[in-house]
Formats: C-alpha cells, structure tokens, sequence
C-alpha cells in the first residue's frame, strides 16, 4: 500500500488514525474527512461523541478515548492525524507507529504540530507565534475549517457533507427549533433574546420546540432532525442542522463565522462586538445583548417564506 500524500489526493493508505475527541460539534464537522481518506480508519472520541456516528460506516472504527485498545499501540499507520491541543494525547500518539503524522505531535519534550497543519494551529492556543499574532491571525482568517483541514492533506473542500446518525427518513418537518443553552466554556455564545423571540413566534401561530437535555444524545439528534428551521449560536445544533441539511440561523457573539461553512443553508448574525469578545471567556452581559431581537426577527420571516 502507497502511503503518500500526494498533492490533490489521500490514496490507498492501509491504516489511517484520526484523534478529535471532544467538543461534539467539532467532532462533527471533522466527519467531512471521511470522503476523502481511503483505507481502514480508526477514530479516537470521547465516549459521548460516539453516537454522533451512523452504526456502520465503511471501514471506520470509533475507539472511546476512556478506552483506547492496546491493540493500536501495535498497528502500523499509514497516517495519523491528531487534532487535539492535548498533552497526554499528544505524548500516547507519539508512541503509536506511523510513516507520517499530521497535526499536533509531541517534539523534544513539547507540544508541537506538523510543517503542513500551520494554518490551523498556528492560530491555536498552542500556536508557536505569539499569542497577540496568533489571535489576529484568527481574527483575519477567511477559510473554513473544512478547507483548512482538506488543505491539511493537499486536497481541495469542495462542499462534502458531514456523516452523521440517522434513526429514519428525515420527513415530516414543521416546527422551529430552538437551542438557547451554551457551554461554559463560551458564556458569550448566548443570547438574550431567545425568550421574547419564542413568545413572538407563538403568538404568530409558530410551532416551537426549544430543545432540552435529553438522557442519549440521539435523543436529541432525533429532535433536531425533525425541525424546519434551528436557530441557535455556534453550537452542536447549528452542525446538527447543518448535517441534516436544515436550513439555519446562528448568531456569532465571540467566535469566528468565516470558520462556519454555511452549505447554502446557513445564516450567520453577527455581533457588532465580536472582535472585543472574540474567544474571550468571561461572560459579558453587553455582548450577548448586543444583537437586536428585530434583527433576529426578521431573518426567521425570510427562511419562514424560503422554507414555504
């Protein structure tokens, strides 16, 4: 088996080991490079994350990272590519044989990243420039991360789609969803308006389903999947939407929309005080008010009438 990569093309790799463990929704979209390597994958993620998946893919192996099996430890890798900012990862796939890793790697007892990852990890909190450097140059970035990450492996993103679970046919669509709830991590992905812009929507007749936390995450995969529209910010049910080809609304408040690939279904608001609260992790009550509910308003009419 060739294992080279090959400007323009990932081809007839034996074994290929993807790392992407946590933050579901980047889990997700990281799914996009399934259409293109070739070979036998194995894929470390945090437990949780693995119901994202379909049961079968073809020639995907999903390893829980609470478990990974001794037996990759004595496999041969064509490839690996590590997407993770982690220490420890980076230190037990440093171990792990491979004729070339791509992404963050541990280097003469630091964490490090490979000569063709820069784009990406250059503006990364492990970033070697910087940090005021590193941080403008996510600011100014225009690329998605799905072209980022094909240009990682000298391919070219041209639209392909996130692999996600399906329980059914993805029929019968009539409410809004709705996802108010943010993580801890970014307090200033939420917004304050959601509340009044639910009661809006009911007074106009709007079947709503604001999402809750469901006990199995294909619970609520299963809950997203069934809405016309989602409206949300930078979220696991904005990638969900976007996986399931439901048209969207996300509002930015501190992270970049240029790394959002909109997929024609996507409609990005963005805070005019994005750039002061940009990756910025306390909770600042201006920003999250800073998008009028009449802005929101009227961007839910267009994908109403679009959507009918």
């Amino acid at each position: 088996m060739n294992s080279i990569l090959k400007t323009g093309i990932v081809y007839n790799m034996q074994n290929i080991l993807i790392v992407k463990t946590n933050a579901s929704g980047d889990v997700l979209r990281t799914t996009v490079l399934l259409h293109v390597l070739k070979g036998n994958i194995f894929w470390i993620t945090a437990a949780y994350n693995i119901p994202l998946f379909p049961n079968q893919y073809p020639n995907l192996t999903l390893i829980p990272l609470e478990n990974i099996s001794a037996e990759i430890f004595n496999l041969q890798f064509d490839l690996i590519i590590n997407l993770e900012e982690d220490i420890d990862l980076a230190k037990r796939v440093s171990v792990i044989q491979t004729k070339k890793l791509v992404g963050v790697c541990w280097n003469n007892g630091t964490l490090d990243y490979s000569s063709d990852a820069v784009e990406l990890f250059d503006m990364s909190l492990i970033s070697k420039l910087p940090a005021l450097q590193a941080t403008d140059l996510k600011k100014n970035n225009k690329r998605s991360y799905q072209e980022i990450l094909y240009g990682m492996l000298g391919e070219n993103f041209s639209g392909q789609k996130y692999i996600i679970f399906k329980s059914g046919p993805l029929t019968n669509r009539s409410n809004i969803g709705i996802e108010k709830r943010v993580g801890r991590t970014w307090p200033n992905k939420s917004w304050n308006g959601y509340d009044e812009l639910i009661s809006i929507l009911k007074t106009e007749k709007q079947a709503v389903t604001v999402f809750e936390k469901r006990n199995q995450l294909r619970q609520y995969l299963d809950d997203i999947s069934q809405c016309k529209l989602i409206i949300s910010g930078d979220t696991l049910a904005m990638h969900a939407a976007l996986a399931y080809e439901i048209p969207c609304i996300a509002i930015f408040n501190c992270t970049s929309p240029n790394e959002i690939y909109d997929y024609g279904i996507l409609r990005k608001l963005v805070s005019p005080l994005l750039l002061r609260a940009f990756y910025k992790r306390d909770h600042q009550t201006e920003v999250i008010n800073s998008i009028p509910i009449i802005d929101v308003c009227k961007e839910v009419e267009m994908q109403i009438q679009t959507i009918q």
